[in-house]
């Protein structure tokens, strides 16, 4: 991981604080959901950073959800929407933050599927094209 984000990490493992939400986004783009090796850096970032934004939100949850901690996406979710409460306005934001979680949610979904999608295509457009290549020489 970048150097700078490993200083974010090592102040964040001496206690929760805010963190501005560009440094939360690049979190969002160094951490890779599937890979085991970023489990201490999502667990300090759900743990410790108090302001948390939609987005990190929704890659640490990927993360949690992939490596089957249902528990933890939850509580990561939980905690960009914080308490329900009676107040209006307060309800209201909550419900914005849930939407802007969805919205991220399906964004790295989208991302995820994109990904698989040219990974299983791109043996098959290889193929086409050796297919091509060979009927090309054949007519020279």
């Amino acid at each position: 991981m970048h150097g700078r984000l490993e200083e974010f990490l090592d102040a964040l493992r001496q206690g929760p604080r805010d963190l501005d939400e560009d440094t939360q986004l690049w979190f969002v783009d160094a951490i890779d959901y599937e890979d085991d090796v970023y489990a201490d850096p999502v667990e300090i970032l759900a743990r410790s950073v108090s302001n948390i934004c939609p987005s990190l939100a929704a890659r640490l949850a990927l993360w949690y959800l992939y490596h089957d901690g249902f528990d933890a996406a939850l509580a990561v979710t939980m905690k960009v929407l914080g308490e329900k409460s009676n107040d209006h306005e307060a309800e209201r934001l909550r419900k914005e933050k849930f939407g802007d979680i969805v919205e991220a949610l399906q964004y790295e979904i989208n991302e995820v599927y994109e990904l698989k999608r040219d990974d299983e295509e791109e043996p098959a457009r290889a193929k086409e094209d050796v297919k091509e290549e060979e009927k090309t020489d054949g007519k020279k």
